[in-house]
């Protein structure tokens, strides 16, 4: 039988560790959150309120239905979560351009000077939240990474880009697909792979038997639906939703809220 990779029991453990760091600083431990009126984006919110309570960290939500960063007043760590409107005359890349201002706050490493250092094998001042999360769920779970092949399905800038790119960092052979990416060429690369994440968030990705999983294979689902639940009867090990990535995704952005203070205090 598949092993089941949980993300619950890594998520706890974290969690464990964050409570005592919490407690060891001094000062008021804030987290402002930048939030429209998307259905997951809020489920997202209710995520990270709990596990801020639980840790100690205060959370301030701004609900705005359409972004102007020349109305924001950045003092604390912050989140602006996605998919947000912004107003007229603002830009994905103007946006990009002042989230660089701002990028010792930018604890969900949303702005392009933090992945720019992570595509070229330099330490960013923080990690994203996702990508952190599935390295951390291998890692925990003693999933090999050096040296093996990687297939991740995905290319969004919060999640497949900078995951493949961390992967690659810890000496990983990693090939990027996506969602348009032709399924017998899909099917040629994942039969050869070691690990196959998909984050597309595309129900059936990955669809038994086009892609037939070998018995070495861990497959991880971050999309939610992606991979067919018969993949995992015929894998070594499996990750998917709910308890899986998600579960210590949150606890990787309050580790970043903290790591903030203890580096400024």
């Amino acid at each position: 039988m598949s092993k089941k990779l949980d993300g619950r029991i890594v998520a706890q453990e974290i969690k464990s560790n964050l409570i005592k760091r919490s407690q060891a600083i001094a000062r008021q431990k804030v987290l402002t959150v930048y939030t429209g009126d998307d259905e997951a984006s809020l489920m997202y919110l209710k995520q990270q309120t709990k596990a801020a309570n639980e840790i100690g960290i205060d959370i301030h939500v701004v609900y705005t239905p359409v972004l102007d960063y020349n109305k924001l007043h950045i003092t604390t760590p912050f989140i602006i979560q996605q998919p947000m409107k912004l107003a007229n005359g603002i830009t994905r890349q103007s946006l990009s351009n002042w989230l660089n201002r701002y990028q010792k706050y930018d604890v969900d490493c949303a702005c392009a000077n933090n992945i720019a250092a992570i595509s070229i094998g330099v330490a960013p001042t923080f990690y994203p939240c996702t990508p952190a999360a599935t390295i951390e769920l291998l890692e925990a779970n003693k999933i090999q990474i050096v040296g093996k092949h990687v297939v991740v399905i995905g290319r969004s800038n919060t999640v497949g880009r900078p995951l493949s790119q961390m992967l690659e960092n810890i000496n990983a052979t990693v090939t990027m697909c996506h969602s348009k990416t032709n399924p017998l060429i899909l099917s040629r690369i994942c039969s050869c792979a070691n690990i196959i994440i998909s984050a597309t968030g595309q129900p059936n990705t990955i669809v038994y038997p086009a892609i037939t999983p070998k018995p070495y294979q861990t497959y991880i689902d971050i999309g939610g639906n992606d991979i067919d639940r018969y993949i995992f009867d015929r894998c070594y090990a499996h990750c998917c939703s709910p308890g899986g990535v998600g579960a210590i995704t949150t606890l990787k952005l309050m580790e970043n809220v903290l790591t903030f203070y203890e580096r400024n205090t």
